[in-house]
């Protein structure tokens, strides 16, 4: 069984969401994870030895934002630490999407989303993260099956109900084989 991992950002001051997915099979995880943490312990023995915070989980927002665990870090220090993880998904076959949406276009499209913007993104998003899924991954693998996981949060029942309708909808050619969406907390 294939797994994707998805992940949103964005927030409604720059009118912008994203939710990106990593997909591939168990065993490419196992490796990845590996070489993950390995370069999550080299930049937080810098971080010990010059008495600063250590790095608990990577979140992108936070990084880029200079928030939580990165406040005080100046520009090339955050550079550099992203390229050193950018480099691990070099050595690994993984099928990465991400889709964006500004949120005042998606109003422009469905008036009705006004009041619920970042939950219609959420929702149109993960549709066709889905639609790709199913064309890059199901197509190739027709044995297997794939499951999502998400990090629990506020829109936990949206991306469960839009997952189970996605899955019988025509768009979404190998929807009888996505297996499940769970929530999953960090801690």
């Amino acid at each position: 069984m294939f797994t994707g991992y998805i992940d949103d950002s964005g927030n409604l001051k720059d009118n912008i969401f994203t939710l990106s997915c990593i997909a591939g099979h168990p065993s490419y995880f196992n490796w990845f994870r590996v070489k993950w943490d390995y370069a999550l312990e080299g930049k937080n023995k810098q971080l010990k030895s010059e008495g600063r915070t250590r790095v608990s989980r990577f979140h992108a927002y936070h990084v880029n934002e200079r928030k939580g665990d990165f406040k005080g870090w100046g520009e090339e220090e955050r550079l550099e630490f992203m390229l050193s993880l950018v480099n691990v998904f070099r050595f690994h076959n993984f099928v990465i999407f991400s889709c964006t949406v500004n949120l005042n276009d998606l109003v422009s499209e469905f008036p009705q989303a006004e009041n619920e913007r970042m939950a219609f993104a959420n929702a149109i998003t993960l549709f066709r993260i889905m639609e790709l899924l199913s064309e890059k991954i199901l197509s190739r693998w027709q044995q297997d099956y794939l499951q999502i996981v998400h990090d629990r949060g506020s829109y936990d029942k949206v991306l469960k109900d839009v997952f189970d309708f996605a899955k019988n909808e025509p768009p979404i050619v190998h929807g009888n084989r996505f297996a499940t969406i769970k929530p999953q907390g960090w801690e």
